[in-house]
Formats: structure tokens, C-alpha cells, sequence
């Protein structure tokens, strides 16, 4: 799998190389351009990798609390909820990565989960997107899970002067894209396998896999980190 193109200079980045490679699993490439290649998987999950340009943090990732601000703040401007955000090291380069739930955008009663590594240099920032979204059936992980552990159940309540005012389903569904998510005990990874073709299940276990089999070209080394 090549996924980097040229990670600085005054050119944006050419034909990809091998400055990175990770385990390509069972995915098939549908696109390859040169800042930006994408596949997806039998199971329904999207990949992508990207240039970024340089990085327009204002934090860099000795600043972990402010990592979680930028980012926390940026999914909850959507009405999304970020589920994880950690630092990691891998082959000797610093990463960002973490894991964000929102609505989808066809179905508000479905959710689009969003995993993303950042890969931060000096001049220049890579990131790669593995993404799944319920289909059919929605909500199975969620009655599965406080099914079996009543006591992490949580009900949130329509108040009764704006329910009362709804007219069918379909005042409902507009009302509830203009709420923000919260983080579930169902959520957590320990309920992974009660449906392991969830799509947070799938989308957190390829992001490990992804950090787990990633490595990186002797060059890459001689690239400074990002720093504020």
C-alpha cells in the first residue's frame, strides 16, 4: 500500500510512494490520486488518506489537553460527540488519533462514526479517515448492551412543551438533528464484541489494526515534528 506522496517543498504532493505502509486487509483502492487515495472494505468501512497542507493546530501534541479542546469542540459545533482522542507513538512518529460520532446525514437516527490518525510534521499534515455508518437496523449495540446492564441505561426526555408540539415522526426526526450527542456506556470498547459488525466496533478495530502494522520509510525520520 503507498500512501505518501512528498511531504514538503514548494509543490503540492506528487505521485504517492512508500514513506508510509500499513496492512491493506481487505480493502480495494477506488481512488488514487496524488493527494489522496481511498478504499473500502466488504464490511462497509470507508478509508482514506490525504494531505492535509500544513497543520492549522493551535496546540501541538505535547499539549494533550489542548488537542482535546480543539477537536472536542470542532465534532460538538456539528452536533457530534468526540469519543477518544490520544497520542501515540508509532515507529518513532508522533500521531493524533482518535475516534468522533455524529448523525448520518441521510438517517438522524443513524450513526456515522469517524476515526481519524493524524500524522504532524513541521510543514505538513497527513490524515487518514476510517469511517462506517449504521445501516438497516439501528440502535442494535445500544439495546443489546442496556439490556444486559439496565443500570447504564440512559434516558434523555423530550421536554413536554416541544414534544406536545410535534405533529409526526417526522417533526420528531427534525428536532433531534438539532440535538447534540452525548457518549453512552454502550460506546465504551468492552462492548465491542456484543456486535462485532457495529460500525464502531469495525471502525475501532481497523484503526488499531492501522496503527498496529504501520511503518514508516527510513525518510520520514529526517522530517521535523510539529511543534507550536
Amino acid at each position: 500500500m503507498n500512501v505518501f506522496g512528498k511531504l514538503f517543498g514548494k509543490d503540492k504532493p506528487s505521485q504517492p510512494s512508500t514513506w508510509v505502509t500499513f496492512d491493506d486487509g481487505d480493502f480495494q483502492m477506488l481512488l488514487n490520486e496524488p493527494a489522496r487515495i481511498f478504499w473500502q472494505s466488504p464490511a462497509g468501512i470507508d478509508q482514506l488518506i490525504q494531505y492535509m497542507g500544513p497543520a492549522d493546530w493551535d496546540f501541538d501534541l505535547d499539549n494533550m489537553e489542548g488537542a482535546r479542546r480543539f477537536y472536542g469542540n470542532q465534532c460538538a459545533s456539528y452536533n457530534g460527540v468526540m469519543l477518544c482522542l490520544d497520542k501515540e507513538t508509532v515507529g518513532g512518529v508522533e500521531l493524533l488519533h482518535g475516534i468522533f460520532k455524529y448523525r448520518a446525514i441521510d438517517n438522524s437516527r443513524a450513526m456515522h462514526f469517524i476515526g481519524i490518525i493524524w500524522i504532524p510534521f513541521e510543514n505538513c499534515l497527513w490524515q487518514v479517515n476510517i469511517e462506517s455508518i449504521e445501516r438497516g437496523f439501528t440502535g442494535m449495540r445500544e439495546v443489546i448492551v442496556f439490556t444486559k446492564h439496565p443500570e447504564l441505561r440512559e434516558v434523555r426526555q423530550v421536554p413536554e412543551e416541544i414534544s406536545s408540539k410535534f405533529n409526526g415522526p417526522e417533526d420528531f426526526d427534525a428536532y433531534v438533528k438539532t440535538q447534540p450527542l452525548i457518549i453512552l456506556a454502550s460506546d465504551d470498547e468492552r462492548f465491542d464484541t456484543v456486535v462485532e459488525t457495529h460500525p464502531l466496533t469495525l471502525v475501532r478495530g481497523r484503526m488499531r489494526r492501522v496503527l498496529d502494522t504501520m511503518k514508516f520509510a527510513p525518510e520520514v525520520h529526517s522530517l521535523k515534528k510539529f511543534r507550536m
